[in-house]
């Protein structure tokens, strides 16, 4: 068992790397996005969907994927996840017509959430014991933090080469699925406990469930507002570069990290779950509204940073209301409904702020 030693090992930080491959999916493109728009004549607002598309399918087979890695194992789901996810990564920077692209886009979603399905699953049954499962699962925060802030970055500098070359970078699933295979031990097949149908329906037919639920996913639909634009509105306004680009959007990554060093938890606690959010969707709107109208790009540089600060306050207390709606037996339930949800209002940004 991986408890029997120190909780951070080689195994532990192959999970890591491979459960970093989520927000690697749609960031590591979006400072290239510009430039593959240059270079393709695709229809005009439809652009946004080649970043946000994989989302909907991480949403819809994520828990499919889910109870078929309970069912044969973890690491044949992984393994297969990962050559998914490296041939339909690099495949959408190879292919032209539009309609091909979104379909590599749409089986990278598949890939995704088999990753996250299986990965995450690793972790929990690597992990048994309370102590260190939290420990382990403070390292996979961690790691997305971190994630946020490198793969913008990275796509960017590649994206001074060629875009394509980004959508290259998505070849990496291939070296870790070996990685997997060698690495990982076998797991057997696991019985999957059936939750009350009574609590299964008293949960659902909470309204504040559906509340919280369409309030993540309206800011999470918001959220990635940032990942989406953002790139097209420096080219337009500042003539920006790949790098720039991702530079810039990282920023909102590290608004939300520090705020999360600073004690948002402890803020919480303080003044209450709703003043929180509300501060949180306050600095969010008026960093919205101020971006416009701004032609420096420090100061976009700055609003972009305190628009993270207001997503690090509303998403967590977000999921925290979420989970509350739940007694101890069903968290994994409302929380695995919340991450659908948030994926979903990622997908369907383009679609309700494309107008805008």
């Amino acid at each position: 068992m991986a408890e029997s030693g120190k909780v951070f090992n080689r195994q532990l930080f192959l999970l890591l790397v491979t459960g970093s491959l989520l927000v690697m999916a749609g960031k590591v493109v979006a400072p290239s996005l510009p430039e593959m728009m240059r270079s393709r004549s695709f229809p005009d607002g439809y652009e946004g969907y080649i970043i946000s598309l994989h989302f909907l399918t991480v949403a819809l087979f994520s828990p499919f994927l889910g109870i078929l890695a309970d069912r044969v194992g973890q690491k044949k789901v992984l393994v297969g996840s990962l050559l998914l996810y490296a041939f339909t990564g690099v495949l959408g920077g190879i292919l032209q017509p539009f309609p091909l692209i979104l379909a590599t886009r749409a089986g990278l979603g598949i890939a995704t959430g088999g990753i996250a399905a299986a990965s995450l699953g690793f972790l929990t049954r690597q992990y048994s014991s309370g102590e260190a499962r939290t420990q382990a699962i403070a390292y996979v925060a961690s790691s997305l933090a971190l994630s946020n802030i490198f793969y913008p970055i990275l796509g960017g500098l590649v994206g001074l080469i060629h875009w394509r070359v980004a959508f290259a970078l998505y070849g990496v699933g291939l070296p870790l699925a070996l990685l997997v295979f060698w690495q990982l031990p076998p797991q057997s097949p696991r019985t999957i406990e059936n939750v009350s149908p009574n609590l299964q329906e008293k949960l659902w037919r909470k309204r504040g469930t559906w509340l919280w639920l369409a309030l993540l996913g309206l800011t999470s639909a918001s959220v990635y507002v940032i990942a989406v634009y953002l790139p097209r509105y420096l080219v337009e306004v500042f003539a920006t570069g790949t790098l720039t680009n991702g530079i810039l959007l990282a920023m909102q990554a590290v608004g939300a990290a520090l705020i999360s060093a600073l004690g948002v938890k402890r803020v919480s606690q303080r003044i209450g779950i709703i003043p929180t959010l509300s501060i949180g969707w306050g600095v969010m709107a008026v960093s919205y509204g101020s971006l416009p109208q701004l032609h420096s790009l420090p100061l976009v540089t700055l609003v972009v940073l305190i628009l993270g600060m207001g997503v690090g306050l509303v998403l967590p207390n977000l999921y925290n209301a979420l989970s509350n709606q739940a007694p101890t037996t069903q968290q994994s339930t409302i929380l695995a409904a919340g991450t659908g949800i948030n994926f979903l209002g990622q997908f369907l940004s383009p679609t309700l702020f494309g107008g805008v």
